[in-house]
């Protein structure tokens, strides 16, 4: 009985790993860890090592549409990338598309309070917070 209910604790630590370096284990989706609330960024680092902070932010929502606001005021779209698989979603990879640019991005960190984000075009490394 005892290494049934050890076998159980084990399936259910590991069923609930995320995907990203952090958190290892959450029972919260990525959708509700991502929308909802507005990322500030607070570093961005690029491929040569120079960093930079600009006054940038990122609000995913879900309504009608997946729908982002950069900066407060820029529309943009957004959403999971596809995977190899029939209709499964790889939550890994994040598509955000405004007026100017169409991004891919691998999502590295993903909390309540923590994103990172890894631009596979730009080589890019975006961090940011939410409030």
């Amino acid at each position: 009985m005892k290494s049934i209910i050890a076998s159980l604790i084990v399936i259910l630590v590991l069923a609930s790993c995320g995907k990203y370096e952090k958190p290892f284990i959450t029972f919260k989706s990525p959708e509700k860890r991502l929308i909802n609330k507005t990322w500030k960024l607070i570093k961005k680092v690029h491929s040569t090592g120079f960093e930079e902070s600009p006054n940038e932010s990122i609000a995913f929502n879900i309504d009608s549409d997946s729908t982002a606001l950069i900066n407060g005021t820029i529309s943009a779209s957004w959403s999971w990338m596809w995977t190899i698989e029939k209709d499964k979603f790889d939550k890994e990879r994040i598509k955000v598309i405004d007026p100017i640019y169409n991004r891919t991005y691998k999502i590295k960190v993903l909390t309540s309070k923590e994103l990172q984000l890894y631009d596979l075009a730009s080589l890019i490394e975006y961090y940011y917070e939410s409030n």
